[in-house]
């Protein structure tokens, strides 16, 4: 097993990477909520690795944090989830917000990540609610809890529309940038135009 990998970025999207590792690009699946952690190309990362096979091929997905790679791995023992589905809930919601809907049985919330449906979210709900109980999934860092500000300029941008990862990656950019007592209507607006 390949727990994780280290290597120079030669191509990135927002569902794949290459690394150059030793001289050989290995081209790794990863999901948007990866893809905003990476650096540009050029830059060194280190990837938490999970290796799939099935036949006739090897895919590797890579993840940031261990909190993604452990809800990776927990929605792909459902039935009906393999791990391209999972890599699109993942890109939509973050691993602790994923818990939270499993355990609160919120199946609207998992419902929302794109080409999931109720019945599916139904599934992962009765399948994994005991398994995410069990889970500890600690905050990722770099993510403290949104609070203020940020969680009502994410919220107003979310009820646009905007997926709550592309909202809070923006958000917590422009607060950075303008500083924490920038105005909401003005922190909504600049987000809306660094979106567009």
């Amino acid at each position: 097993m390949i727990d994780y990998i280290s290597g120079k970025i030669v191509e990135k999207s927002p569902e794949r990477v290459v690394l150059e590792v030793a001289g050989v690009g290995l081209l790794v699946q990863i999901s948007f909520t990866t893809y905003q952690q990476l650096g540009e190309v050029g830059s060194s990362v280190k990837l938490l690795t999970h290796l799939h096979f099935r036949e006739p091929s090897f895919e590797l997905f890579g993840f940031a944090t261990s909190a993604e790679r452990d809800m990776f791995r927990l929605l792909i023992q459902v039935s009906g989830v393999g791990v391209k589905v999972a890599r699109t809930i993942l890109s939509g919601i973050e691993p602790r917000d994923v818990r939270r809907a499993i355990l609160e049985g919120d199946i609207p919330r998992l419902a929302s990540a794109p080409g999931i449906g109720p019945k599916t979210a139904e599934r992962i709900v009765v399948f994994l609610r005991d398994k995410a109980a069990r889970m500890a999934i600690a905050a990722e860092p770099g993510a403290p809890p949104a609070r203020g500000i940020e969680r009502d300029a994410v919220a107003a941008l979310e009820s646009l529309g905007i997926p709550p990862n592309t909202s809070r990656a923006v958000v917590r950019k422009l607060i950075k940038q303008k500083g924490p007592s920038v105005p909401l209507e003005q922190l909504v607006k600049l987000a809306l135009k660094a979106l567009f």
